[in-house]
Parts: C-alpha cells; structure tokens; sequence
C-alpha cells in the first residue's frame, strides 16, 4: 500500500513497523530482512526514519551478539537525528510517532541487550548513567510523560542486572506510580514482568511482595 501511495517515507514508515513487530515476536530474520530493505530507500525519506532504521540495525545486531557492528550504528544513527526545529517540520503521520528521544531509548535497549548476551555489567552501568539525567533533572520537564515512563522502566532493567535492589525498588515504584498516572496496559505487563524476574533474584524480599499490590 506505501509503494502504490508513491511515497518513500510511507514506505520506510511501513518497513520499521513490520520490523518493530517482528522484533516483538522474536523473528529476527524477518525483521532484519525488513530493517535492511528500509536501510535501502533514502531518498527524500526525512533523517528521524534513517536513523530509525539505523536503530533498527543496531538493535538486530545487538540481538545477534554482534557488538561492534550494534554500537557503530548506534554512532551513525546519533549523527542523523535532527534537531529540534527539523523535528518539527516533519510530516503529521511522523511527529506523532518519531521523537528526536528515540536514540536514547534504543540506546538503553541496546546496551541491555549486550548486557544480557555478554554478561557485561558495564552496559548496565552506562544505561543509568544515560538515563539518570533524563529522568531526575530539568531536562525531564521536555520528554513526554509516555516516553518518561519507558525511561523508568530501563532504569529499572539495569538496576535489576547490575542487582541492586535499592535502586530496583525505587524506580519500579515511580514506574508503578506513574503508569497509575497515565495507564498503559502494555507499560504495565512489561513492568509486571520485569518485577517477576526480580522475585526470582530476590525471592524472600519483602519490599518486593509491596510492590505487588500496586502491580498486580
């Protein structure tokens, strides 16, 4: 349907979404296969979807274990992303998807994923180092109430792989009380299962048993 409406930008739109969901479904063929059929069309397609795909990239390439190649998109993808005022003359069917905060959660998620497959705490460490300003200081005040809440859930990964259970509980109970804020079953189930995998580290803490009553 994109390549018959003649717009590129459609049809990269298109490809980051069938290949976000099959990222989601755990068929990674199939989203690199759509990530790189993206990566193809560049003209006139606005630079917040090349670095997306990009993104995409590099988080198929994290998935893999293959780590430089994940970072050095994560590089290029940076390079792309448009300032502000780019940002706002985008198309209306973009604005309200792509954020110039894209990066930085794909960043998070990335980092996470290496963290996982390489059993490296160092990536853990730079997701919170990443995310803490974002979350706790002025610069929070620009980053959508919606998008903060996926923040304080990455924090909450990284402090569960680093296992620390203060930092833990902390920000899956601002998590919890902002979902209360602004609810999004989807938000909430990766939230609960997040918190499940911290019983199963900490299975006799009793905070954690707290935190099922604004969870569950």
């Amino acid at each position: 349907m994109s390549r018959l409406a003649g717009n590129p930008a459609l049809e990269v739109k298109a490809l980051t979404f069938q290949a976000s969901a099959s990222f989601h479904l755990g068929q990674w063929g199939e989203m690199v296969r759509a990530y790189e059929a993206a990566s193809q069309i560049t003209e006139a397609v606005p630079s917040l979807l090349q670095a997306k795909t990009l993104l995409g990239l590099a988080r198929a390439a994290a998935v893999q274990g293959r780590v430089t190649e994940a970072l050095q998109r994560l590089s290029q993808a940076r390079e792309l992303c448009p300032e502000e005022q780019e940002q706002e003359s985008l198309p209306a069917f973009l604005a309200v998807d792509e954020s110039r905060w894209l990066p930085v959660v794909f960043d998070a998620s990335i980092r996470l994923t290496l963290a996982r497959c390489q059993m490296c705490q160092e990536h853990y460490r730079q997701v919170e180092q990443t995310l803490i300003p974002l979350t706790t200081s002025h610069q929070a005040d620009e980053i959508p109430d919606r998008l903060q809440l996926v923040l304080w859930h990455l924090r909450a990964q990284a402090a569960l792989g680093e296992g620390d259970l203060e930092r833990f509980y902390a920000t899956v109970q601002e998590t919890a009380t902002r979902l209360q804020r602004l609810p999004s079953q989807k938000r909430k189930q990766e939230l609960v299962n997040t918190w499940r995998q911290a019983r199963q580290l900490w299975p006799h803490e009793r905070r954690l048993l707290e935190l099922a009553d604004v969870l569950l």
